[in-house]
């Protein structure tokens, strides 16, 4: 029997609620802004039906990932990572 090959998906997106309330983020339907902001629940359900085993999150919108690092000494994301 094939073992299973580990799937990583790449550029994945997020949205940082931080950045939400300046305003900023997507032009997308309440369907997409939903799985955005998610990084719990629905965001693992979805990898495990898909088949995925880990998502390399990039945020939305493009080159904040260097802001973030500057104003808050970290991404916000990071509160997020467990491994598992």
């Amino acid at each position: 029997m094939t073992k299973k090959p580990y799937i990583i998906a790449l550029e994945e997106h997020y949205q940082d609620p931080e950045v939400k309330q300046l305003g900023a983020g997507p032009g997308a339907g309440q369907e997409i802004v939903e799985r955005l902001d998610d990084l719990g629940a629905l965001r693992i359900r979805e990898m495990n039906e898909a088949g995925i085993d880990l998502q390399v999150l990039s945020h939305s919108i493009p080159g904040l990932q260097y802001a973030f690092s500057i104003r808050f000494g970290r991404l916000p994301m990071s509160r997020a990572i467990t491994v598992t």
